[in-house]
């Protein structure tokens, strides 16, 4: 290989250090000195004020040589490893931005210097190697090569250069250079004379990468006509909007109409504005609900930065809507062929078949003698049996009455989640905006009539508000306080003080929502902490309890000197309701404190064993599904098909087989739990397993009270949750997921 580099006199030590990519890949960590230095010290290729006159010759035999892309590999899982490493120091930092630019600068070679020819000359080879070597197919940092061997032409057919969670340098992503000799592909001389090969299909990006050095976009360097290498001549041709000599990239977003210069990006911009300010005045809250998607979309897409794939984000998106709306996106539907399918088990069920067809579910074949997923496989396999015979009967409504069991199909999905660890806290970031955002739409319940009256009706049997419905927000209060209290400070790099006010806000929301279950699920979670000896959590949650009632009765002062009523769920936000709540919590067996919704469970749980227990057949396998469990109607005048308790409904819907099965369900989870608690693992694993324990306990609590689980809107986030609890435990407390630390902070740049 000969490669004749003329820069500032450094021609002689770079041909010397590229010569070293062609070593062994056991003397990589040595040899790399020498072209650090050179990149990092003597000659940055993309230094302020340096004047770049070099030209680039490259023989053949050079491409298809293996250990080019070890190199980029070596420095990849070295810069990686730095920049996953939470609280850097002053000298780390200053280790990291050095990595970063040597990271961007070997790309810059690359995209410049690296031959791949065309796939006539021989068999196509196709090179991929992340960090960690070519068995690590699982992300990370990499190359992506598409060429082929040694062949006669040694022309240039395509390069592709990935590199996941930085933007592409030089713009070289996807693209085709040109049939052009590899000697014309060179980055030009001074007199301006360089052969320049074209840019046929992407247009380069005209934004210098974040993981180059701050300095290099405030470069002094002027370019000459013709100089330098395409994709920069390309970037001056646009910016002075004056064709350079020597390029031959047309822009094909401009046009001539009449003599006048037209640009196509700005006329589309105007329709589009246009298109939404007609939508926003024809319909606002359409358009402000899909502003709302869009929004959410996007903050997934900058959390993620390409680190996540598009079945995740459906999820994501899926599941934030199902925490803060609940029972109105639940009823948000899509007609199709006549047929009202609700929108989120569609995405669902979209994100379901990119993993099946993607080959992901193969991970999970040791799953299935799990005994939790063997008892989920067992209802559902009841539940189709049962469907077989009902749903031509009573068509979607037994549909309807299965989705307790036929949810449980999305439970892979949280287990997939679990599998890598670099996945969790992206998740946790996800969960930690939920919170807020729901803390946000709980304070809002006080103007709920308004709310349903101004927001649409979607529905599969009737129209219901999509906004305005709060039916499981006060679980997600508390659990979002636990968050903070438990796996805040290990997520974001937030203050103490900003995660004490969020979980004591979220606390202080209950008094709005006042769901009484959430007052039993504190109880529940003090006494886990003291059985579970967990002595610092239970002293952490138990002072900030005490401060969130502190506040709360400061806040009830405030608002009654100013003789303003802040109306809750049960009745005003004042002293008395929290000793009416206490003593109802304290004393159901006294009628005497009875509200008239346990009146009302005690009723419906009567008429349910009734039902069960009228035949053998019934009392056996269940009635099925299809026709309401009880006879009531709601205020609307709506038929409450339910008995406000999971456990019955299965026992009603499945029989005592189905109930045998679905106790065994709940106590193997449990078990699981506990056991994986009371391992010794890293804290922060510990505590994350910790708060997802506390959200199967909440939301068991809630299911005795609350038709939680027959709709989608607590199904699918339970499934998924207690699948992604079920992963963390097999692989994370076990140590075989793939990745770093589960809670390690997402990066900086990923942020």
């Amino acid at each position: 290989m000969e490669v004749a580099w003329k820069q500032s006199g450094l021609g002689g030590s770079l041909r010397a250090a590229l010569a070293l990519w062609q070593v062994g890949p056991n003397e990589r960590a040595i040899r790399l000195d020498p072209l650090e230095h050179l990149l990092l010290v003597r000659g940055p290729l993309l230094g302020p004020g340096r004047r770049r006159h070099a030209e680039g010759l490259v023989e053949s035999g050079f491409a298809d040589h293996p250990n080019l892309f070890c190199i980029l590999s070596a420095v990849s899982a070295e810069y990686l490893a730095t920049r996953t490493t939470g609280g850097l120091g002053r000298g780390e930092k200053a280790r990291l931005e050095d990595w970063r630019l040597l990271h961007s600068r070997i790309r810059f070679l690359l995209a410049n210097c690296l031959p791949v020819r065309r796939p006539g000359d021989t068999a196509p080879v196709r090179w991929q190697l992340y960090a960690g070597g070519p068995a690590a197919a699982v992300g990370g940092l990499g190359i992506d090569l598409v060429g082929c061997g040694a062949g006669a032409g040694h022309r240039f057919s395509g390069l592709a250069i990935t590199c996941i969670g930085l933007r592409d340098l030089s713009g070289f992503k996807r693209c085709r250079l040109g049939n052009r000799d590899p000697c014309d592909l060179g980055l030009g001389n001074s007199r301006g004379g360089g052969r320049q090969s074209a840019l046929e299909h992407n247009r380069p990006s005209q934004r210098i990468s974040d993981a180059a050095h701050p300095r290099a976009s405030r470069s002094s360097n002027r370019l000459k006509p013709g100089g330098g290498p395409a994709f920069l001549r390309y970037l001056r041709q646009s910016i002075i909007e004056k064709p350079v000599s020597g390029t031959n990239v047309s822009m094909p977003s401009q046009a001539s109409v009449l003599g006048i210069r037209v640009d196509a990006k700005a006329i589309v911009g105007v329709a589009v504005f246009a298109a939404v300010g007609v939508l926003l005045a024809t319909y606002p809250a359409e358009v402000l609900g899909a502003a709302a998607a869009l929004l959410s979309l996007t903050g997934i897409l900058r959390v993620a930065r390409g680190r996540l794939e598009f079945w995740q984000i459906l999820v994501l998106v899926t599941l934030a809507a199902y925490g803060i709306l609940n029972y109105g996106f639940d009823n948000l539907a899509v007609g199709l062929g006549g047929i009202q399918i609700p929108v989120g088990e569609l995405l669902m069920l979209l994100a379901l078949g990119m993993v099946i067809l993607g080959g992901r579910s193969r991970s999970l074949s040791q799953f299935l003698r799990d005994p939790p997923v063997l008892c989920l496989l067992l209802l559902l396999l009841l539940a189709l049996i049962h469907l077989a015979v009902d749903l031509p009967r009573h068509g979607l409504y037994a549909l309807r009455d299965s989705s307790i069991f036929c949810e449980a199909v999305f439970l892979p999905l949280g287990l997939l989640w679990a599998n890598r660890k670099r996945d969790t806290p992206l998740l946790l970031k996800w969960l930690l905006f939920v919170f807020f955002t729901n803390l946000i739409y709980s304070f809002t319940f006080p103007w709920a009539e308004q709310l349903q009256s101004w927001s649409p009706g979607f529905g599969v049997f009737h129209p219901v508000p999509l906004f305005g419905n709060y039916q499981h927000n006060a679980l997600y209060l508390l659990w979002g306080a636990l968050f903070c209290i438990l796996l805040g400070h290990h997520v974001v790099r937030w203050p103490r003080w900003a995660l004490l006010a969020l979980a004591v806000a979220q606390l202080c929301g209950l008094a709005i929502l006042q769901v009484r279950s959430m007052y039993a699920g504190i109880a529940a979670v003090l006494l886990l902490l003291l059985f579970l000896w967990e002595a610092r959590e239970m002293a952490q949650f138990a002072s900030i309890l005490a401060l969130s009632l502190g506040t709360l009765c400061v806040l009830v002062l405030l608002v009654s000197l100013l003789g303003l009523r802040l109306r809750g769920r049960s009745g005003p936000v004042d002293f008395s309701f929290l000793e009416k709540h206490a003593r109802t919590v304290l004393s159901l067996n006294d009628a005497r404190t009875r509200m008239a919704q346990d009146t009302d469970r005690a009723s419906w749980y009567e008429q349910v064993w009734r039902r069960t227990r009228s035949s053998k057949v019934t009392l056996i396998v269940g009635e099925g599904f299809g026709e309401p469990l009880i006879d009531f109607k709601n205020e609307e005048g709506i038929p409450v098909r339910q008995p406000h308790n999971s456990s019955l409904s299965v026992l009603a819907r499945l029989g005592l087989v189905g109930l045998l099965v679905w106790l065994v369900f709940l106590v193997s989870v449990t078990r699981r739990f506990v056991h994986a608690i009371r391992r010794r693992v890293e804290a922060d694993v510990h505590r994350l397993v910790l708060w997802l324990f506390f959200f199967f306990v909440l939301a068991m609590i809630q299911t005795s009270v609350q038709p939680a689980l027959e709709f989608s809107h607590g199904a699918i986030p339970f499934y998924f949750l207690v699948g992604f609890a079920l992963g963390v435990m097999r692989w994370q407390v076990d140590g075989s997921a793939t990745g770093s630390s589960p809670l390690s902070r997402v990066p900086a740049s990923s942020r």
